[in-house]
């Protein structure tokens, strides 16, 4: 990662791995030192232009582990599409978050893209921080502050499903709940997979036969606990 000057253009790469999807972000970043001469400098972004923005994929899983091989060989592949080289990149971020959100991941995925993107920054986003990122992005944020509603924001991924309370703009509260859409892996009516979350249910053990009714009172289970964590039970 090159130093700035004191007005100057960078290349960033932003990558978000979750427990289902995965996506690439290549971005122009127009970068200003907004402090004095005698000041110590205080680098802001003035501007950002999206240059390339991959398709959503679904995140290479061995177990509850990221494929390394997978994501390596995906990133690559958008790379390509991108017209760009890694000595191109300036600066970069990998975030983790879901499940996939685990120090053995953090690891497993710098490590299979180091020769891509050496310098580029991991942070494993903690339930606080996703619920956090998730309200901002959907405009939770602003939509409580332009109203003066008090809002919860419900953001339902893969394994988790995170919580922001705000009110005029302002966080009040933060939650996380182990529920989310790939608890279990279906193939052929067995189950392939099964989450921790799920494995003192002994019918959604790996290999058992699982009916649509089965699944319905599950799926209806987890919306009822959704529902309390907001205040509807």
């Amino acid at each position: 990662m090159r130093c700035p000057a004191v007005s100057d253009t960078l290349l960033s790469v932003g990558l978000d791995v979750g427990t289902t999807t995965t996506q690439m972000v290549v971005s122009r970043l127009w970068i200003e030192n907004r402090a004095g001469s005698f000041s110590v400098p205080q680098m802001e972004i003035t501007r950002r232009e999206i240059l390339f923005r991959s398709e959503v994929i679904q995140t290479p899983l061995v177990g509850d582990l990221v494929d390394q091989d997978a994501i390596a060989k995906q990133v690559k592949c958008w790379y390509d599409q991108a017209n760009i080289t890694p000595a191109q990149v300036d600066t970069g971020a990998v975030i983790i978050t879901g499940e996939t959100s685990r120090k053995e991941n953090a690891a497993r995925v710098l490590q299979s893209i180091s020769h891509l993107a050496g310098s580029f920054v991991a942070a494993t986003a903690g339930p606080d921080l996703e619920s956090r990122l998730a309200a901002k992005g959907s405009g939770a944020y602003r939509y409580s502050q332009e109203t003066g509603c008090r809002v919860l924001h419900m953001d339902i991924g893969g394994g988790t499903s995170n919580l922001a309370l705000i009110e005029n703009g302002e966080l009040l509260a933060t939650g996380c709940l182990n529920i989310g859409g790939r608890l279990l892996r279906i193939e052929e009516r067995k189950v392939a997979w099964c989450s921790q979350v799920l494995a003192h249910l002994p019918e959604f053990a790996p290999g058992s036969v699982v009916t649509p009714e089965q699944l319905a009172d599950l799926a209806e289970s987890l919306t009822q606990v959704l529902e309390m964590a907001a205040g509807l039970r």
